[in-house]
């Protein structure tokens, strides 16, 4: 049995009063399709930050299993395209989240992670040095953060990708020494096609940035992992480390990338950080599930990284429309990885990724309805009262639909193949009309 939910209707004060209904819309807090959206798991607070093309950004609590209360971010002038957070350790105390949009323009906000009403405080804004004037059309479509060494400067890597196909990276310290609300930051030139996705991971030392574009390829770039100080406390990258050109490129899709997800894969024979492997699922317009496995060697003496295999498998016809967006869930403890994929379909399909050393096959495990075209979606691991584990999916295009089952059951029941669709079947659905 499939049980709807959602949130009942916000009050005056935001906050959500109580109610017996299975299913219930509610007002819309984002006026047009919602392009990004990620969770902020803070202390003992759980945020679901998302971005519209009506230009509102939405910070919604997320308690008890259901939205509580939501805040209003300043608008951006145009469309908000992409949203990210970057958190230093389960001890730090802030978040910083990140909104980029139309006219190339990028805020940097604090969360407050020990108020619980959800405290935010403007950063900075990113501004380019360029004289030209940016128009509406010209607009960062992608956002992601990723923090950086050592811990104690509580500095991020944040990467985005415009139009122009081109690269803005900066460098943001939550302990800003100066009292500036601009920042400017590195661009670097791309292929010339319009960056529509990509994703940061720390690899050892070093940041993997992966960048997918309407021209179907996506690049590898690597970025050093941590900051130097100079003093007046200002922290930056080491001149020379910022790269000119990516490591390496493969052609993912026929059309456009139009999302993708990684994960560093754990080695099964060998703990060294030396060898690693990252996997790249991605999706496109061409309604295909790539997914690339990337072997790589760390050479300590030269300080860089060096792609020794690379295993590329393409599953044709993996949806019936076009695909937009895909999550890898890497479950180091078990060794077993799931994947889930949306897009025009209206459908959550779930897909079993098995990697080892010689070879690399992903397979159909289920799929769900939702009510709305999957425009973006991200997951979260929330602790029940019983100790249990539930793995929230959210799901964002015309609203935000949330998913709901037991972390702890998936895929613990092995083949037949409709025994694991059973199991992934029997799970909770919530619709949450936030957008």
């Amino acid at each position: 049995m499939i049980d709807l939910h959602s949130s009942p209707s916000f009050g005056k004060s935001n906050t959500l009063a109580g109610s017996n209904n299975s299913y219930s819309l509610g007002p819309s807090f984002h006026a047009e399709t919602i392009n990004d959206a990620c969770w902020v798991d803070g202390c003992g607070c759980t945020y679901l930050l998302t971005g519209s093309n009506d230009c509102s950004v939405r910070l919604s609590k997320f308690e008890g299993n259901k939205f509580v209360s939501t805040r209003e971010l300043p608008p951006h002038e145009s469309c908000v395209r992409g949203v990210c957070l970057s958190r230093h350790s389960s001890s730090s105390s802030s978040s910083l989240l990140v909104t980029c949009g139309g006219k190339l323009s990028m805020e940097f906000y604090l969360l407050d992670d020990q108020d619980s009403t959800g405290s935010v405080s403007l950063l900075c804004s990113y501004r380019t040095l360029s004289g030209k004037t940016t128009s509406i059309d010209h607009r960062m479509n992608t956002v992601r953060a990723v923090t950086l060494l050592p811990q104690d400067k509580r500095s991020h890597l944040v990467v985005s990708g415009d139009s122009d196909g081109n690269l803005h990276v900066c460098i943001i310290s939550e302990l800003r020494a100066s009292a500036r609300k601009t920042t400017i930051g590195s661009i670097l030139q791309g292929n010339g096609r319009p960056a529509l996705c990509l994703e940061l991971i720390r690899c050892s030392d070093k940041v993997l940035a992966f960048v997918g574009t309407t021209s179907g390829e996506i690049s590898v770039w690597v970025f050093p992992g941590s900051v130097i100080c100079d003093d007046d406390n200002e922290v930056y990258l080491g001149e020379g480390t910022i790269p000119t050109s990516p490591l390496s490129t493969f052609k993912a899709h026929q059309s456009g990338v139009n999302g993708l997800s990684v994960s560093l894969i754990e080695s099964q024979t060998s703990s060294s950080d030396d060898k690693f492997s990252v996997v790249v699922c991605s999706v496109g317009d061409d309604q295909a599930l790539s997914t690339c496995v990337l072997d790589f060697t760390n050479d300590n003496k030269q300080h860089q990284f060096e792609l020794k295999r690379e295993r590329l498998v393409i599953s044709q016809c993996a949806s019936a429309s076009a695909l937009k967006a895909v999550k890898i869930i890497s479950d180091a403890s078990s060794g077993i990885h799931r994947v889930y994929t949306t897009g025009h379909d209206e459908k959550l399909t779930l897909w079993h990724l098995d990697i080892n050393s010689d070879e690399v096959s992903l397979s159909f495990i289920a799929s769900s309805p939702i009510g709305t075209e999957g425009c973006c979606i991200d997951c979260v691991c929330i602790k029940q009262s019983d100790g249990s584990e539930d793995e929230i999916i959210a799901i964002g295009g015309e609203g935000v639909e949330l998913q709901q089952r037991s972390a702890n059951s998936i895929f613990f029941v092995q083949p037949p193949n409709s025994k694991r669709q059973t199991a992934f079947n029997h799970s909770r659905y919530r619709y949450h009309q936030i957008g």
